[in-house]
Parts: C-alpha cells; structure tokens; sequence
C-alpha cells in the first residue's frame, strides 16, 4: 500500500472480495475504484474505501442484488428509511425461500419413505399466524369469490382460494385464469406473521361455507400444513393448507390510479346480456360474447353494443356468462368497470367496495 491508495488485490484481500468481483462492481457502478490507469487498466482504491467495500461484501453474502447493493452503497444509502426497507423486504426473500426448501425437502422425505424430523413434525404444528374474524365476514368473503370455480377438479393448479393476511385485513382470492374475484374483510392478528399468504383447496372451501354459517366470532390459527378454525373455542374446520406454489393474486388485483372507470347499473346491464341482440354465440367454442364500450350519448357510462356494432375500435369482447356471474355475485345497483382494450376488466361495486372483480377480455 503506497499512503492511502491500495492495489485491487490488496483492497479485495482487505474487504474479503476477489478481483473479479471487484471488477464485475466497478463495471455495475456499484464499487468503482479511486483511479484506473488509463495505460494499464490497473485499479486504486483508497482506505476510505475499506468500510464500503467491506459492506458490499457482506450484503453480497447474503445474496444482495445489484441494484439494492447500488442503492445501500450510494448517496440514497443517507436515507436510513429505505435502506431499512431494502433490507426488510431482502429478509422476507430469504425467509420465503427457506420455507419453500423446508416444504419441498418434507415432500423427498416422503417420497423416499424417511421419517419426518423432530423440526418437520414443530413445523407441522407451529403456529405462523393467529387471528380473529367474523364468521359472517368469511363467510361472505366466500361467497364473493366461489363463482370464479364452478368446476370441481377441472384444473388442481388452479382449484385453490388463496388468503393475502395483512395486519388488519384478509383478502380472498378465486380464479380460474379467465376470471378472477377478490373480497376484503376485517380481522385481528393475534400473532405471528403478516403480511403473510397462504391457499386452500377450493373443494374445501366450499365445505367451509356450510360449517361456519351459524357460528359468530371465529379463532383461525395458521401452521405450515393447516389451517384451523373454531368458535368459542371449539374446532370448527381443520383444513390442509396448500405447500405449493402459491400464485401473486395480489400483484395481478393491483389497479392502476390511471384506470379510467365507467358506471353502469347492474339490472340494466343484466338486462342486456340476457337480450340476444345483445351478444353472439362463438361458432367454435359455443361461448356467449358480448361487447362492451363507453356510451357516446351518456359520458362516464358504459353499455353493451348490438352485435352489429361488434367490429367498432371502443368495442371490447367479452365473456357473457363470466360477466354474467360477476354482476350477480355482487350487490345490485351501480358499479363500475375499466375498460383498456386487451387489458383485464376490472369491476367494483359502489355498495361494498370490498369486492372487486375481474375479466380477461376474450382476444377475437
């Protein structure tokens, strides 16, 4: 070390990182060196670089990306708020992928035939999260979300309601990937972790329904392979939770605040689309279309076109039964639908903004 500057081996050697990635950070802006020779390429880094390169290194042991080593290395790392963001969200990641590798190495003991361990038989008992609800808000989070699977069995993938637990709310999920509900309900996390997600099989859920509809206040404890609920403290439903993959319905719900959104008024547009000047029938697939857009005449409102007006530009196809069921799902009166040509549809409802529904458009 010549004063305060330092060869690239000597700096790696000093932080713990190898010259190719001192090299690989130079090149990613994330580590860049004091000076390079213009002549040899040879890279100095100073000692006040030491504390940063040390740091780099360790993120980089835990597997910090590149742009998060950028931001906690750089000037933003001034803002304690996001870095400790940076590293909330990098622990969830971790987290997540070692309950994913504790799942799947359970399901090769299995197959192998090997005992479960002490850790696997804690885990199947543990308690990840505890909460409180009324029965009757599940109950009609439920019924808000069961159309969207009216085929038993027709897809195991996908045959699944799947539960997004924040601090103070559950939102439930169905979907059959043409269409999609979620309903939002209260409740009260007694322990554990939130925000948490986790799934069980639609057949299931369907039995839930029955079971908790003359119950008042409900205790639901959420393990790793379960999810538990009684009344009064009485069990009421053990149900297997889903160890699988569990779909980001969540991201897929999310609007955007440029959504444009039209108003219409349930009866009416039921109306409509039991009129068949109102739709046509798809020769290949025997599905029902129907063709929504803005109303020319009424600004802000939407209707349902002729079928001789289906080739216009603002006409977006759709499923007729699926929007059908979506309607009657939710409570009668005036809702509202986005309309973004091939983008998904998105429906709410003015009387219970906890329900939320969604449509593919049909691609013609």
């Amino acid at each position: 070390m010549a004063g305060d500057v330092m060869g690239i081996g000597e700096y790696g050697e000093a932080v713990g990182l190898s010259v190719s990635a001192l090299r690989f950070y130079d090149r990613v802006d994330v580590l860049v060196p004091a000076d390079v020779d213009a002549r040899t390429g040879y890279r100095r880094y100073r000692v006040d670089q030491l504390d940063t390169g040390r740091l780099v290194a360790r993120l980089r042991r835990i597997g910090v990306g590149v742009a998060d080593l950028r931001t906690l290395t750089g000037d933003a790392a001034r803002d304690k708020q996001a870095a400790a963001q940076i590293l909330d969200r990098h622990l969830e990641r971790l987290e997540a992928g070692l309950r994913d590798a504790r799942a799947e190495l359970e399901r090769i003991r299995s197959t192998l035939g090997l005992p479960l361990t002490s850790e696997d038989l804690f885990r199947r008992t543990a308690i990840v999260s505890a909460l409180e609800m009324a029965a009757a808000d599940l109950l009609h989070a439920l019924d808000a979300v069961m159309f969207t699977l009216p085929d038993e069995g027709r897809d195991p993938d996908v045959e699944m309601v799947v539960f997004e637990l924040e601090a103070d709310t559950l939102t439930a999920f169905g979907t059959d990937r043409y269409r999609m509900a979620a309903c939002t309900i209260p409740c009260l996390l007694r322990a554990g972790e939130a925000p948490t997600s986790f799934a069980v099989s639609a057949r299931d859920a369907r039995g839930l329904r029955d079971k908790i509809r003359d119950c008042d206040a409900l205790e639901v404890a959420i393990t790793a392979t379960s999810v538990t609920l009684a009344a009064g403290g009485e069990p009421v439903a053990v149900l297997d939770r889903i160890t699988g993959p569990v779909p980001d319905l969540k991201r897929i719900s999310h609007r955007s605040t440029d959504d444009q959104w039209l108003s219409a008024g349930s009866a009416e547009l039921i109306s409509l689309l039991s009129d068949p000047r109102f739709s046509v029938t798809d020769e290949l697939s025997g599905t029902r279309v129907a063709y929504l857009a803005d109303d020319p005449d009424r600004a802000g409102e939407l209707t349902l076109l002729r079928t001789q007006h289906a080739a216009e530009p603002r006409a977006v196809p759709v499923n007729a039964q699926y929007l059908l069921d979506a309607i009657n799902a939710g409570p009668q009166g005036r809702l509202d639908v986005t309309l973004r040509g091939q983008h998904p549809l998105a429906i709410r409802f003015g009387s219970d903004p906890t329900m939320t529904s969604i449509v593919m458009p049909r691609r013609d």
